[in-house]
Parts: structure tokens; sequence; C-alpha cells
């Protein structure tokens, strides 16, 4: 098309439509120099061709000459069809210049004026955002949203913003309508899946998405949020690599760190856990990531599972179910809970037999713990019920917990009420409702 173009300028120099088509074919291909030495030409020859003062504006706008392309912009009348267009660019040069109180100005009065566009209302916001006026911001967005609720901009910084304001579960189903109107919207795929992630719920679901993510973006924090679902998933290995892809790029973000950090603890790899914990105090003396990885080291929390040659190794003899549960159930209390299961443990000769005593004891310790996290309440019941020593009270708890909404869509939940079923006539009522 360019070579059939120019040689039209070639029959006819006074071809403007043509000139005007070959400097959009520039802008196609980036060459912006070569677009705006046209773009002046064709408007030396007649200023009155608001359009190519409009492509002139974009061209310089995208080599960030931001003084000169706001001018260009501004000469636009306001009686041009192109004129509320050319207001949102000004707005948008404004910020970059850093003069936010006239970008504020210019945009909210157009907003006032007029719908006028939806890049309008989106700049207005992120200015506000930039000042950490975020309810300013979002009544900005929801004002927008109202005007344009197709328009996925929108959308996507309205969720964002409700994420940082704390509301957490609305910037979840705003983020999700993003991915209804663009299924191939990156961010929001990787918001979705990070947010699932965090959760502990909807893992198999949230892998997916973030897999989407990095084949659409494969950018440095997309690659740490599919490492944060395959440690959720206890795919640790897998998790290690693609978190440590997304330290390749950002080697000192906290969030990188910290994950990578939980991942490595879980490996058992204890000497980077304190590197990582190092530096991160480094970046934040007061990073309550870092100093409660090194406590959980300190106690010799969050490590890999004993295996049974270890258990033989430590003299406990042959592993039995009691012993998985107790090691499960020390790991997750740790402190005097783990000491006292250690106990039980080397006085079994042979295997472990623990009684209802000895879980009612640990439960004890961990009380505190147990109470505000249902989740764990269900892992740790459920190392109990195992062991086929549940009294009456326990299996209350067990059933209060697993009663939960939070947990009706968790793995671990599921798989309790699945080992429960038959065995205690309480959680088997509780299923069968």
């Amino acid at each position: 098309a360019l070579r059939e173009l120019n040689l039209i300028v070639q029959l006819d120099a006074g071809d403007m439509d043509a000139r005007r088509k070959i400097g959009l074919i520039y802008m196609e291909q980036e060459r912006w120099d070569d677009a705006v030495s046209l773009f002046r030409e064709l408007l030396e020859r007649d200023p009155q061709l608001d359009p190519v003062r409009y492509y002139l504006g974009s061209a310089l706008e995208r080599q960030q000459q931001w003084n000169e392309a706001f001018e260009v912009f501004s000469a636009i009348p306001e009686t041009s069809a192109l004129y509320e267009d050319a207001l949102a660019h000004m707005g948008f040069l404004l910020m970059q210049m850093n003069r936010l109180d006239e970008a504020v100005s210019l945009l909210e009065k157009q907003v006032e004026q007029g719908p006028g566009r939806p890049q309008v209302y989106y700049y207005l916001a992120v200015i506000h955002l930039s000042e950490d006026q975020l309810d300013e911001a979002l009544s900005v967005l929801e004002r927008g949203v109202r005007q344009f609720p197709d328009d996925v901009d929108l959308l996507y910084q309205q969720s964002i913003t409700l994420e940082r304001i704390g509301r957490h579960d609305l910037a979840l189903e705003v983020m999700q309508r993003v991915v209804t109107l663009d299924e191939n919207h990156a961010e929001a795929l990787n918001f979705i899946a990070y947010a699932y992630a965090e959760r502990d719920i909807r893992l198999k679901e949230a892998l997916e998405l973030a897999q989407r993510a990095i084949r659409l973006k494969p950018a440095a924090h997309i690659h740490d949020t599919l490492g944060w679902v395959y440690y959720r998933l206890e795919r640790f290995e897998e998790a290690r690599q693609s978190v440590e892809a997304a330290r390749q790029e950002l080697p000192d973000d906290e969030v990188v760190l910290a994950h990578l950090a939980q991942i490595y603890l879980r490996l058992g790899e204890t000497a980077k856990v304190r590197e990582l914990c190092r530096r991160l105090l480094e970046l934040d003396h007061d990073s309550p990531v870092a100093k409660e990885l090194l406590e959980d080291l300190d106690l010799g929390l969050g490590l890999p599972h004993q295996q049974p040659d270890l258990v033989h190794q430590r003299g406990f003899g042959h592993l039995q179910l009691e012993d998985v549960a107790a090691f499960h159930l020390g790991e997750h209390l740790g402190g005097e809970g783990a000491a006292l299961l250690d106990q039980h443990l080397a006085a079994g000769r042979g295997h472990l037999l623990l009684d209802l005593h000895a879980v009612q004891q640990t439960l004890d310790l961990g009380v505190a713990d147990l109470e505000d996290d249902p989740l764990l309440v269900v892992r740790v019941l459920a190392d109990a019920l195992d062991l086929g020593r549940l009294d009456g009270e326990l299996t209350g708890v067990l059933v209060d917990a697993l009663a939960g909404e939070d947990l009706d869509t968790h793995d671990d939940a599921l798989d309790a009420r699945r080992a429960a079923q038959g065995r205690v006539p309480d959680v088997a009522g509780l299923l069968a409702e």
C-alpha cells in the first residue's frame, strides 16, 4: 500500500489524501520522525486540516515530546469533531509534565460539560490515585462506568482502586467483568489468579488463568503470580522456577522476595531463606514476612514433612498413621505442642498410639491460633480424626469448622469432609444435609 501511495504522490504532488494516508502508515510502522515531518508539511499547505493536526499531536506524544504535542492539540478548535478527543490527550500531557492542578481543572471541566470520552475519567482518576486520593478516584471511576459501562480500561482501573481501598470482593467481581468483556486481558487474568491464590481457593482455575496470562504477557509480576499459585498447589519446584524467573527482572521486589523465601522454606533450603530474609529486612527493617519466616526457621516450622527414613534415624521405629498425624499436628502448632508430640513419639516403643488426652493437650496449647483459622481447625482435627479418637466436644469443633462458608470450595476442607463421612456420626450428618 505504501508503494502504491508513493506512486500516486509522484504523479500528483498535490494529492493531500494520499499524503495523509502515507503519514498514517508511518505511524503504524512507528516511523514517528517521518510521520511528524509529513504532517507538518500538510499543515503548512492547509492549516484547517484538524485530523492531520490531531495525527501530528499523537505522533509527537508517542515521541514523548510533551510540550510540542500539547501545543498542537491546543490548536484544535472547540467546533471540531476531534475537540473532545484532543482534550483527553491534553489532560494526559499535563499529567506527564507534572502540571497536575491544570490537568484536574481541564478534565473536570470536560466531565461537567457532558459525557466526554472515557479517557477523561480514566486520566482524572489516575491523577487522584497518584496523590493517594482513593475516594476521589473511585468516585470519578464510578461516574465514568455509569456513562461507559463496557469500557474495559475504566472497569480495570475501578477494580484496582477498589483493591487498594480494601474492598477485595467487589474488586474481584469487577475484574471478572473485565475478563468477560476481554478474555485476553492479561492483567485482569493475572489479578484474578493472584486473588484466588491469596484466598487459597479455586486453585485449579487460578492455575489456568495464570498460565493464560503468562502466554499473553510474559511479564515478571505474572511469573510471580504463576509461582504463587504453584506454591498453593504444593508444586514447589515449579513454584521455584516461576518466582526465580520473576526475581531476575524484579531483584528487589518485596513481594517476589517474600514468595521466594516461603518456597525455599518448603523445599528445605534454609540458607536461601535466611539470605532472602536479610535482604527483605534491608529493604524494610520491619518486614513482617521476614520476621515470621525467621521465627519459623528457629522453631522448625514450615519445613518439608519428615519422611519415614528420617523417623527411623530418630529411633521412633516403624512409621504408623498416628505418627504422620502427630507430625502434621506438631508442624501446625509448634513450640510446646511440637515438643509434647515429640515426647509421645519417643515413648512410643515402636509406634505411636496417640490417645485423646494427647490430642486435647496439644489443641489446648494452640487454641488461640486455631480459633482464628477455621481451615487450620479442619487440618488439625482431620489428623485427630484419622486416629479414630475424637470425643463429642472435638467432633463439634470439626463440624463447626467444616460448616464454614469460607471453606466450601477449599480442597483441604473437601478432603476432610470425605475422610470424615461415615466415621463420626455428626460429621456424616452434616455431609448428608
